[in-house]
């Protein structure tokens, strides 16, 4: 536990209102999700003004960092949400710093279940735990975000 406290304070200011910012925006997501569905939590982050300032880091490095910081989150935390509400927290808070990526929502049939997958990615690349996704899940046509709209 001090191992995890250490590297926690290790981090940049930045880094720590991250994590705050995933910590707080996972179970909202996920709660918001099953209370009022996707379209309509799709609209409200969609709605959200991006900030008044974009990241002194390069948009590839923010994407970067954002990834990493969510997969820290998503391991660590209590409540860490299902893919569709990870992935809805790194799309908005990419788009929060003025980043487009987009949304996609794939599904399969494995072992006679059907199986349906959120990621996100950035100029074509999936990001989060996303490797070997478009192999496996079917994808939409159109990034998720965009048919929501």
């Amino acid at each position: 536990m001090s191992n995890k406290i250490g590297r926690f304070l290790s981090l940049t200011t930045g880094e720590k209102l991250l994590i705050l910012k995933y910590c707080v925006a996972l179970p909202v997501i996920e709660g918001s999700l099953k209370l009022f569905g996707v379209k309509t939590v799709s609209r409200i982050l969609l709605s959200w003004p991006k900030a008044m300032i974009a990241s002194s880091y390069s948009a590839d490095v923010e994407v970067a960092r954002q990834a990493r910081i969510l997969s820290i989150v998503k391991h660590n935390h209590l409540l860490p949400g299902k893919c569709l509400s990870q992935s809805l927290a790194l799309w908005w808070s990419l788009r929060r710093f003025r980043i487009e990526s987009d949304l996609h929502i794939g599904f399969c049939k494995e072992n006679r279940q059907f199986l349906s997958h959120a990621w996100v990615e950035y100029k074509g690349k999936p990001l989060v735990n996303a490797e070997g996704v478009r192999d496996r899940f079917i994808v939409f046509d159109q990034p998720a975000s965009r048919d929501w709209i």
